[in-house]
């Protein structure tokens, strides 16, 4: 099985393989609960590049 050939994952999951599996695996990871979360956030393009 080729990387290209596996869709993009939707927030939470993520595919795991490699030697140590037979084949690949789709996992969904829980998020963390609020206190445990970091405080960075996804930057948003247009707020960090100048218009003009």
């Amino acid at each position: 099985m080729q990387i290209r050939s596996c869709p993009t994952p939707s927030t939470g999951t993520c595919i795991f393989s490699g030697i140590a599996g037979q084949m690949p695996l789709k996992l969904a990871i829980r998020p963390l609960e609020d206190q445990l979360q970091p405080t960075s956030t996804t930057v948003r393009f247009q707020d960090i590049v100048p218009t003009g």
